[in-house]
């Protein structure tokens, strides 16, 4: 069932609170000020249509063209550097600046989204239907949701806000459900140091979850945004669940240095019951001769458990880039079916992490 686990894992979101953005800039957002030190990706247009300015782009001269993590995402552009599509096992993401759309096709599942951008380029609300259906399992669910962005001037993201209605069909047994999800950031000399997330399902469930982000002297050359911020779910959306075009500067700048650890802590109320839970993520990293992270490693502890998954960059000089991905992208593979905020969420607040970084 589709279950925004707790709503949380998921996105970010704030805007719509009414909190002071926590971070050393006044929040805007637009994302439009002058950019980050250093080459950041600050002001960086990677979706308006002077083209892809980001520190990629100008700096490094290259593209990200491939994500392997659990199976690899392909990533293309067009003549102006922008990303244009995302493939992976059967499933492709296209963007159509000139419509303001993203759609997804593939694995049973399909998007067919709005998006809008802020000046800089970063995408500043996606609103829309999602669907999915698996005859063989006599399963299928629809979500109605609404994804809006908020960053500061030197281009961080500051909050985001999710809200969504949806149906779970399942034996033919309906499922009706809404929920909201917000996520607040706080920056300090251009890091990520703290996420906080908040959730509330139709059920009357309601949840948090607390990242506390550490750091040590290894540079981000080119802020690009690490994996890890999407992988354990601060940059998640349940309405649009692909974190790829965030790695590309879609969501904002990212670290002025690489983050070396996150404390993880989630509470979870529903029916008067308080579940908790602890994770901890040790992280590690590889560069390319250029300064470009090749490879992100993650090392996660909890309760009796630890994984260790290695997430892998690949670059191609900017005048080299293809338009489409290999025909392997194509291969085919099982669809993971999104969660909303249901009645199931605590038991899979518990499960959903581990079960994704332990691939």
């Amino acid at each position: 069932m589709k279950t925004f686990k707790l709503f949380f894992a998921l996105c970010l979101c704030v805007g719509a609170l009414s909190f002071a953005s926590c971070g050393d800039d006044d929040p805007v957002t637009d994302g439009s000020g002058g950019g980050i030190p250093g080459g950041g990706n600050g002001g960086s247009g990677v979706g308006t249509g002077t083209g892809n300015n980001s520190s990629l782009v100008k700096n490094a001269g290259v593209l990200l063209t491939s994500f392997d993590y659990d199976g690899t995402d392909y990533l293309s552009y067009d003549d102006l550097n922008r990303l244009t599509q995302i493939t992976k096992s059967g499933s492709v993401i296209k963007f159509d600046y000139e419509k303001g759309k993203v759609t997804r096709t593939g694995n049973g599942e399909q998007w067919d989204f709005n998006v809008s951008f802020t000046p800089a380029g970063y995408i500043s609300s996606i609103s829309g239907k999602s669907w999915y259906e698996n005859s063989n399992h006599n399963y299928s669910w629809t979500l109605n949701g609404t994804v809006a962005y908020a960053y500061d001037a030197a281009g961080h993201i500051t909050a985001i806000t999710e809200n969504g209605t949806g149906t779970d069909v399942e034996n033919g047994e309906a499922y009706t459900y809404s929920g909201t999800n917000t996520t607040m950031f706080t920056w300090s000399d251009n890091n990520l140091v703290k996420v906080v997330q908040s959730s509330r399902g139709s059920d009357g469930s309601y949840g948090t979850v607390t990242y506390v982000i550490s750091y040590g002297s290894q540079e981000n050359k080119y802020m690009q945004m690490p994996s890890i911020f999407n992988l354990c779910d601060i940059l998640n959306s349940e309405t649009a669940y692909d974190f790829t075009w965030a790695l590309v500067g879609l969501n904002g700048a990212g670290t002025a240095k690489l983050p070396t650890s996150i404390e993880i802590d989630e509470t979870f109320v529903e029916d008067g019951e308080v579940d908790t839970d602890h994770n901890t993520y040790n992280l590690s990293y590889t560069l390319n001769q250029d300064g470009t992270i090749a490879t992100e490693s993650h090392t996660q502890s909890g309760y009796g458990y630890q994984y260790t998954n290695t997430a892998r960059f690949g670059y191609t000089p900017v005048e080299a880039t293809p338009n489409y991905p290999p025909a392997a992208a194509m291969s085919t593979d099982g669809n993971k079916s999104h969660k909303f905020f249901t009645s199931k969420m605590r038991q899979r607040m518990q499960t959903r992490r581990a079960a994704r970084m332990a691939r």
